[in-house]
């Protein structure tokens, strides 16, 4: 099935064309160096490495860098050059590392970002209970002076109601004095 999935990824490349230098092309190409290395070629097979690492670094893609060195140091394992794969090894670990890092990094980030968001709820929550409780307390202020003046109202009539009585006991006085 080696040489079948050759026939496919040679056609993609082909297709891509030479002034390709996207991270597609590039995974491509790495692909097509690992099936050589399985088959044998190994000359080939570091022809699409090389091009493959070049756009890669060009790109900064790490996790492009990371599929690149790892076919590397197939490479240099199956020709039994193994100071060259440990070279690669050790790129291939601390672009590994970097990668590690960068995930926790938007975990912690993630994490971050909604308790952020659940701190920034709580204080709206907040904000909208001591307008609650500014409207309650208004509510029982204009309660309080509604039923103020309705009392100094109603005493006003029960005074004027006094004095009015007073001054017609007074007549009422006068007349049978």
């Amino acid at each position: 099935f080696y040489s079948e999935a050759l026939n496919w990824y040679e056609k993609v490349i082909h297709a891509a064309g030479t002034s390709a230098t996207d991270g597609r092309y590039a995974r491509v190409l790495s692909q097509v160096s690992r099936l050589y290395i399985l088959m044998g070629f190994h000359e080939k097979a570091k022809q699409y490495l090389d091009k493959s690492l070049d756009i890669a670094m060009s790109l900064g893609d790490k996790e492009l860098l990371r599929n690149v060195y790892s076919n590397l140091v197939n490479y240099y394992e199956h020709k039994g050059d193994y100071k060259q794969a440990y070279l690669y090894e050790k790129k291939l670990s601390a672009i590994k590392d970097s990668l590690i890092s960068n995930e926790s990094m938007k975990s912690m980030n993630q994490v971050q970002a909604f308790f952020d968001s659940d701190k920034q709820k709580k204080k709206i929550e907040l904000l909208q209970k001591d307008k609650d409780i500014g409207d309650l307390e208004l509510k029982r202020k204009n309660l309080i002076l509604f039923s103020t003046i309705a009392t100094m109202i109603l005493l006003g009539l029960v005074a004027a109601l006094f004095v009015s009585r007073s001054v017609i006991r007074k007549k009422a006085n006068l007349q049978l004095r």
